[in-house]
């Protein structure tokens, strides 16, 4: 019985993922720009012909196939990462638009974790010094146990006329251009 992985290995023994799917992808992408366009004329056949030339083309071209193979994982990797940046700024920000106040706030910290997480957080943008003392899991609890700390001090502090967040609101308007 084989398992997902084996026919994976598979597929990559055979040449589907060096022949066959970089040719559909190619072939895909030259027909689409050949009816979008017109270059061909109304004749779909010739459309197909010359789009298929250039997917074979494409692929017996190693070094190009090794590129395309590099560049669409981080094509993907980055629109995953700006849809989390959206989701997550959208769950500070709500359909109201810009955002004031404590609001801003959050969302500001909500995408710097974001970017964070790319890096494997706790590792890596942590002082080394932390990591002497104490193991990975250690500070992932400690930060956790940070940000409880902080959502539950903002939550419960009484707003003090004058001090650190009307100023904060006033300069987050000013930076999206609303006064």
């Amino acid at each position: 019985m084989l398992d997902l992985r084996a026919i994976f290995a598979y597929w990559d023994v055979i040449g589907v993922f060096d022949v066959v799917l970089p040719f559909f992808l190619i072939f895909a992408v030259a027909y689409s720009i050949f009816t979008t366009s017109n270059i061909l004329g109304a004749d779909n056949k010739v459309k197909g012909i010359v789009s298929a030339i250039i997917g074979v083309l494409f692929v017996q071209n190693s070094y190009l196939v090794g590129i395309l193979q590099s560049f669409i994982p981080n094509v993907a990797m980055f629109i995953i990462v700006l849809l989390m940046i959206f989701l997550v700024a959208g769950t500070f920000l709500g359909e109201k638009g810009p955002a004031t106040g404590a609001y801003a706030v959050a969302a500001v910290v909500a995408l710097i974790f974001v970017v964070l997480a790319l890096g494997g957080l706790p590792g890596g943008y942590l002082p080394p010094w932390l990591y002497y003392y104490f193991d990975d899991q250690t500070i992932a609890i400690l930060l956790l146990i940070a940000v409880f700390v902080g959502i539950i001090w903002f939550v419960t502090k009484k707003p003090e006329a004058g001090k650190f967040w009307p100023n904060l609101e006033k300069t987050v308007k000013n930076l999206w251009g609303k006064t």
